[in-house]
């Protein structure tokens, strides 16, 4: 057994190790993590709304508020107008031309242009963004965003159902072939970087039942399905509050420490490939159970998180490559000149195959994955966190990877989600000699008899409903 693996059961290391059994409870994040003004200062940043409180000219109607960010409320609402239940999310008064400007509207603008734009729209993609509006509180002026999709319970609170928080490994191919799915689409599409892919920023789509139960009280958690291999739902990522551009960032800090990037922390030029990154950690933590790089400071002050961070990296995935280091404008506040950590010069090494496939405990490998499906894993996950982003792979490149194989082929699925599935069922030609303008995938929850179907709605030129078909997935 290497000294890695005694060191982290004999629980002899002083540093958190790969796979530590730190509780997921204390390493997951909300976007409300506490900031460091008071709390007087910042309630006062949000606009306090109240139950039947009417929004821009009556049309709105708040119903209960739902959730709770660092930047805004969000409140369930009826609109009046359109006779349907919508999520509004209310900023707060530094957002926009004050302390904490964001791209939110403009991304959203962007990504529901981007969905207009296909003769065959998939607007399961990410959260949508239907209305905005501004409205006057105490302490100035708040904007406020209408999404048009009420959504369920987060990947998290999904996991929180399973043994040990770890999702089966069938459940979560199919979940990671979406969300690589959705960020083809905003890298390559929208030039989109969202910065902030976490598991509570990943959430499920509800069917309309289900939203009636919301809006008469009941919470996401309670009406949304536990997801199962056959039903595994559709998922949307949420949250763009802090999300850039490719060519254009917001802010150069960015993800969750224990889902960050190596080129991140060193202050290196970083693209949509941050994402991956987050995207192959989030895939370790619910295949084993286990944060992947938890990270944590020493309690004597002799390393910062920050460099336990950058030791795991290394001790998994191998040495911190030379370009990645002359590219960061941080790297000497981590490294010497040869390349090892300042505070952390020794380092257990591992791999990444015996992190998957150990024998004993937190090591050990999922009851559910063969032996023989370990090396594809491992190298579907090398992919993903490939220290070097240069060298990292796309979402449009692992979407063709061997590990998501048999969900590919059982799924309609590629870089536009569900186009795939109207092409393979309808002939274009006809449906336009039909009247038909275009087709929108309204859910992929539906059910119709006894399998899972896409809902597609077809709509003449000038808008109208002409006809919904349900099409086998």
């Amino acid at each position: 057994m290497s000294g890695w693996c005694k060191g982290l059961l004999s629980m002899v290391r002083r540093r958190s190790t790969f796979f530590s059994p730190t509780t997921n409870a204390t390493l997951h994040i909300l976007a409300d993590n506490a900031t460091t003004t008071s709390s007087c200062e910042t309630l006062s940043r949000y606009y306090v709304a109240r139950c039947g409180e009417a929004f821009k000219d009556g049309r709105y109607l708040a119903i209960q508020q739902v959730g709770t960010g660092r930047y805004s409320h969000v409140w369930l609402a009826q609109d009046l107008q359109q006779d349907s239940v919508v999520a509004l999310k209310i900023l707060t008064t530094d957002c926009y031309g004050a302390g904490h400007d964001t791209f939110e509207i403009e991304v959203l603008k962007t990504i529901q242009w981007q969905q207009q734009q296909r003769k065959v729209q998939d607007i399961s993609h990410v959260v949508g963004l239907e209305d905005t509006f501004q409205l006057t509180g105490p302490n100035r002026v708040h904007q406020a965003l209408v999404m048009p999709k009420i959504l369920g319970c987060s990947l998290h609170g999904q996991a929180r159902r399973f043994p040990d928080r770890r999702i089966p490994v069938q459940i979560m191919k199919e979940i990671t072939r979406q969300l690589l799915v959705r960020l083809a689409f905003l890298h390559n599409d929208c030039r989109v970087i969202h910065t902030d892919l976490h598991s509570k920023n990943i959430c499920f789509d509800l069917r309309p039942d289900e939203v009636k139960r919301m809006a008469a009280g009941e919470s996401a958690d309670e009406v949304t399905p536990t997801i199962t291999e056959e039903q595994p739902g559709n998922i949307r990522i949420i949250d763009f509050g802090v999300a850039s551009y490719v060519d254009k960032h917001m802010t150069e800090i960015i993800q969750p420490e224990h889902l960050r990037a190596p080129e991140a922390f060193l202050g290196a030029p970083w693209g949509p490939s941050v994402d991956i990154w987050s995207l192959g950690c989030l895939v370790i933590e619910f295949v084993k159970g286990h944060v992947a790089f938890p990270g944590s400071a020493s309690k004597k002050g002799t390393w910062t998180s920050e460099d336990d961070h950058l030791a795991q990296h290394m001790e998994v995935l191998g040495p911190m490559p030379a370009e990645l280091l002359k590219r960061g404008t941080k790297t000497s506040q981590y490294f010497d000149e040869e390349g090892s950590l300042l505070r952390i010069p020794d380092l257990k090494l591992t791999s990444l195959e015996r992190c998957i496939d150990g024998t004993r405990g937190i090591l050990r490998r999922p009851h559910d994955m063969a032996a023989e499906e370990v090396p594809v894993f491992v190298d579907f996950l090398r992919g993903a966190l490939t220290l070097d982003p240069d060298h990292r792979r796309s979402a449009k490149e692992l979407l063709q990877h061997e590990w998501l194989r048999d969900v590919m082929s059982t799924t309609a699925a590629d870089e536009t989600g569900s186009d795939l599935a109207i092409r393979n069922h309808y002939d274009e030609t006809k449906l336009e000699e039909r009247g038909v303008e275009s087709a929108v995938v309204t859910s992929a929850l539906s059910e119709h008899g006894s399998k899972t179907h896409w809902t597609v709605d077809f709509f003449t030129e000038g808008g109208s409903l002409l006809t919904t078909h349900h099409v086998p997935r």
